[in-house]
């Protein structure tokens, strides 16, 4: 099987992933701390790379975060009158966690399942490559953006914390890929 055809035998498992039963949503951790790899850093090229590909690899736009149902309803938070709702469980594929708002314009923030790249391209037989953890993302109509890297499911009220500052603007991003050119830009400094 060669590598592309892993490829998307990786993303259809992580997209056809069911869902949870009503419910049971799945509680992240306690005490998890979002890392922010640095676009200067070549130990963590791997890892880098990895965030920056998952979302073109796996079609994730704003709109397919937007339009994917989840039972479970996770709180919510506000960014100035703005008012989100953060969904998902660990069983809904490549998205396992969203934020959203009722206003079809505003930005979205969720985590994406980052796919083992050294994995994919090492494996033989079709075999999934995996998962390294989740990345924190934010979309909008033109640019989806990349802030930070758990390598296992914070807290809700971590992760509530932690996208109301990636939506507000409040961190440095580590990279940028604009939606049209899909070129991606690491944010240095």
């Amino acid at each position: 099987m060669t590598v592309f055809q892993t490829l998307i035998a990786t993303l259809a498992a992580l997209f056809a992933a069911p869902g949870p039963a009503a419910g049971q949503c799945a509680p992240g951790l306690d005490g998890v701390v979002a890392e922010r790899p640095a676009a200067t850093d070549t130990r963590q090229a791997d890892l880098l790379v990895a965030m920056a590909m998952s979302p073109k690899l796996a079609k994730v736009t704003r709109e397919t975060v937007i339009a994917r149902p989840s039972a479970c309803q996770r709180g919510s938070f506000a960014i100035g009158r703005t008012q989100y709702v953060l969904l998902g469980n660990d069983g809904d594929g490549m998205i396992p966690r969203r934020a959203r708002t009722a206003g079809k314009a505003k930005p979205v923030a969720y985590l994406l399942s980052t796919i083992d790249m050294k994995a994919l391209v090492a494996s033989t037989g079709g075999k999934a490559a995996g998962t390294l953890g989740y990345a924190l993302m934010t979309s909008t109509d033109r640019e989806d953006t990349g802030w930070a890297f758990y390598k296992t499911m914070p807290s809700d009220a971590t992760l509530r914390a932690d996208m109301a500052r990636a939506l507000a603007g409040g961190d440095r991003p580590i990279f940028r890929t604009n939606r049209k050119t899909r070129k991606t830009e690491f944010v240095v400094g």
